[in-house]
């Protein structure tokens, strides 16, 4: 019910069928249809097929190519602060280099996966497809694909989408105490961004102060469980495939049902990722996070409707009978109004 998909009688809402006609992930699908409401469709598109999938980039065991590996994350993050951004331009980057003809050395200087983008490539494809049988996406004039980028550069509005997207996935920044605090985290666990994030670390290599950042909400993809008292002392956390995960969290990660497009045999394994903290001891670790503004978050994390009883006006602020009026203004200036909020 956190993402509308479902009403309070266990039935599908209107948004509930169309993310079941989106074979990827619920909440991508969602993530999708918004950046439709908001033109922000082709970055949002690019960001939800590379989380379906995996991530492009490939870890080294050398610590030294390790350290160019993040390096080249940073490059492509461009200062943005987000994870997100970064893999979008990765993408970008790699179509631009595979048109004109040395996408191998490409791939090699960054540490990316050619096949991996290849696969991303064919979901993209079959999205966009979907999304045009479905109507979402026209032939020509109003809601055609130029139209429904008007607002792709608008980093802020493509954050409104992510957010959308992610309902519960946050975490807030602890300035006082330079830490990551999540309502997922019940015992007060430690939280913490994964080594690989663009954010988990400045330039010369040094942890990140989070204080300084510029906002105190940070958006996530996903939140592993460690349980921190059976890992060994000195444990190398940017490597993830030795962690002792928690049982209902490895789990969760690890199985789920698989989602066949209706456009090819391509199919997708797509996880259940639950969140389970066995006792204080546990740690959080959270990938690919995206800093964002509190407004993105008190405008785009709840709901998509409100109740009808918290939509009060005062006599104070307008004058004469509104009541019949609010709801369809409300309806046919909300997109601008979001879209002038975030920019």
């Amino acid at each position: 019910m956190e993402m509308d998909a479902i009403d309070s009688f266990q039935d599908l809402t209107e948004l509930g069928y169309h993310i079941c006609d989106i074979p990827i992930p619920p909440r991508y699908a969602k993530m999708v249809l918004v950046s439709v409401a908001l033109k922000c469709l082709d970055p949002i598109l690019t960001i939800a097929c590379i989380l379906t999938y995996a991530e492009p980039f490939i870890t080294p065991k050398n610590a030294t190519e390790r350290r160019e590996m993040l390096n080249a994350r940073k490059k492509f993050s461009a200062d943005t602060l987000s994870d997100h951004m970064m893999l979008l331009r990765a993408f970008q980057f790699w179509q631009k280099a595979r048109s004109e003809g040395w996408e191998k050395s490409f791939c090699q200087k960054n540490f990316i996966s050619t096949a991996a983008f290849e696969i991303i490539t064919v979901i993209r494809t079959q999205l966009l497809g979907q999304l045009r049988a479905s109507g979402f996406v026209k032939a020509r004039g109003s809601g055609d694909i130029r139209d429904l980028n008007t607002n792709s550069e608008n980093w802020a509005v493509v954050k409104a989408a992510l957010v959308a997207g992610m309902h519960a996935n946050f975490v807030r920044i602890d300035r006082e105490k330079n830490k990551l605090c999540s309502v997922k985290a019940p015992h007060n666990n430690t939280v913490q961004l994964h080594p690989h994030s663009v954010l988990a670390t400045n330039a010369d290599g040094t942890p990140v102060n989070y204080s300084i950042l510029p906002c105190e909400w940070l958006v996530y993809d996903e939140m592993l469980v460690l349980s921190t008292n059976t890992v060994p002392k000195g444990t190398d956390f940017s490597d993830t495939s030795s962690y002792p995960v928690n049982s209902a969290t490895a789990d969760a990660n690890m199985t789920g049902p698989t989602t066949t497009s209706c456009a090819s045999s391509f199919s997708v394994g797509f996880p259940e990722r639950g969140i389970h903290f066995n006792g204080s001891t546990d740690l959080g670790l959270i990938r690919c996070a995206t800093v964002v503004s509190p407004i993105t978050i008190a405008l785009m994390a709840g709901p998509m409707r409100m109740r009808p009883d918290l939509l009060r006006l005062t006599e104070n602020a307008i004058h004469g009978n509104y009541q019949k009026h609010y709801t369809s203004i409300c309806c046919t200036f909300s997109r601008k109004w979001v879209v002038l909020l975030l920019s």
